[in-house]
């Protein structure tokens, strides 16, 4: 393993795409790349841009198979029975999708299989999935950054819930130790000179 890039540096999603495109599948047929990092921490956007980089694969956003604020502990659950054990075997996942406001599972939605596929949430990079992924990507941002960001995503009728997800995403990343295992660490904060819809800040790349 390689020490870590102590420095910053610009890294395209392109450069990145055609690194998970290169590994061999870990996931039946399929690349799995995770994105992990505190709410706020800017990982749907990187996963947005990344998809694109990637010729449009699928998407999995965690929001999604959270069962409500309370939902971080049975995402694992969730996202392996749902998506990772079919995709193991050569077929298509799917999973149900969590509506917010009503507060249960709705509708499914199909993971169809592809090339790669993108997992981005708090607890994609959780280590019981570690095998799986040719890819693990922690982001993260100054906390005040990430915490505004979240209130203005979430809106001011979820400070209650946001107050008690917050300290169980802190216990869930640190007992996970997710920072340290990822493969790289990027900073999403705002910089005048870098074009963030095609460049990545990797201040720590562990890759071999």
């Amino acid at each position: 393993m390689s020490q870590a890039t102590m420095a910053p540096s610009l890294v395209t999603y392109g450069d990145i795409a055609r690194e998970v495109l290169d590994s061999p599948p870990r996931l039946g047929v399929v690349r799995l790349v995770t994105v992990d990092g505190p709410s706020g921490s800017g990982k749907t956007s990187l996963a947005k841009r990344l998809c694109r980089a990637l010729r449009r694969v699928p998407t999995v956003h965690l929001d999604h198979l959270y069962e409500g604020w309370a939902g971080l502990d049975g995402v694992a659950s969730n996202l392996d029975s749902w998506v990772y054990t079919p995709l193991r075997h050569g077929m298509p996942g799917q999973h149900m999708v969590y509506d917010w406001h009503r507060g249960a599972f709705a509708e499914w939605r199909e993971v169809p299989l592809a090339p790669a596929l993108i997992v981005e949430g708090v607890g994609a990079g959780q280590r019981q999935f570690a095998d799986l992924s040719v890819l693990s990507i922690w982001v993260e941002a100054d906390e005040e950054l990430r915490r505004g960001r979240t209130i203005e995503r979430e809106g001011a009728d979820a400070a209650i819930a946001l107050r008690e997800w917050w300290p169980r995403e802190e216990r869930h990343l640190a007992v996970e130790g997710t920072r340290a295992r990822a493969d790289i660490v990027v900073d999403s904060t705002p910089r005048g000179d870098v074009d963030r819809e095609e460049l990545v800040v990797v201040t720590e790349d562990r890759r071999r």
